[in-house]
């Protein structure tokens, strides 16, 4: 099969395809999904404004927003954090793909937040390393000896 990259110049010629997915495309428009490249979930937090109620703004600005069921307080306990989402679906006949909220990061803004995101953006797992780990480690006052002659 050969792959090529496509510029699909509109988000209505996508078709419910994400950045990442292989596709068939026509005519600048993407007519079939042929491998789903979605994540588990996404980084992001609330949009803002009063048309963008239950949407979620991705950091990767090649992701689309992504709507949310928010009943209750449930909006407001999530205004000004950022947010894991998992995508459920994207119906043929909406504009935004639906899904729910994984977790809470943190606060917007927050230096620890921000690079807890960027971590998870990248793949770049952030769990505690194991015992086995710790105890394959050296002694703490194992000396580190410079061989190279650099500093």
């Amino acid at each position: 099969m050969n792959a090529c990259t496509a510029l699909v110049r509109s988000n209505l010629h996508l078709n419910r395809a994400f950045d990442g997915d292989l596709v068939a495309v026509k005519s600048s428009k993407v007519v079939g999904i042929i491998h789903n490249n979605v994540k588990a979930s996404y980084a992001g937090a609330l949009c803002t404004g009063k048309d963008a109620k239950n949407l979620f703004q991705p950091t990767n600005a090649a992701i689309p927003k992504i709507s949310l069921s928010l009943e209750g307080g449930r909006l407001e306990k999530y205004r000004g954090k950022k947010l894991l989402v998992g995508i459920d679906g994207w119906n043929q006949n909406e504009v935004h793909p639906h899904g729910h909220v994984v977790d809470v990061v943190g606060d917007l803004n927050d230096i620890k937040t921000e690079t807890k995101v960027v971590l998870h953006e990248f793949d770049i797992p952030t769990y505690p390393f194991s015992k086995e780990i710790y105890n394959s480690l050296p002694d703490p006052s194992y000396p580190i000896v410079n061989t190279d002659g650099r500093r």
